[in-house]
């Protein structure tokens, strides 16, 4: 893992190192918009939705890029003030391609 965006936020943000070849073909603005939602979740960790069931102890957070539903499922480690990024994409499949992925 690997900091992503500003270590000025009151949690310290990590991405997981199979999201840097998703991230690095994503548009500009696309990645403008991301890192902005990135700083909201830094700032309050708790915007996401806690998810249940398979997905226990994940948050998701979602928003609208041109009118697609994106979102980022994220950890929180409240005794390291760290919250690591595991998952981003659009709505579709996304909960399942994130099941798969926490299965390994």
């Amino acid at each position: 893992m690997y900091p992503f965006g500003r270590n000025d936020m009151p949690y310290q943000v990590f991405k997981v190192n199979r999201l840097r070849k998703v991230l690095r073909k994503l548009p500009t603005r696309l990645l403008e918009t991301l890192d902005s939602e990135v700083e909201k979740i830094a700032n309050n960790p708790l915007i996401g939705e806690s998810k249940h069931g398979d997905l226990a102890g994940i948050r998701v957070h979602k928003f609208n890029y041109h009118g697609l539903q994106y979102l980022i499922a994220y950890l929180i480690d409240n005794v390291e003030r760290a919250i690591t990024v595991v998952a981003f994409g659009p709505h579709e499949n996304f909960y399942r391609d994130l099941k798969r992925y926490l299965r390994r």
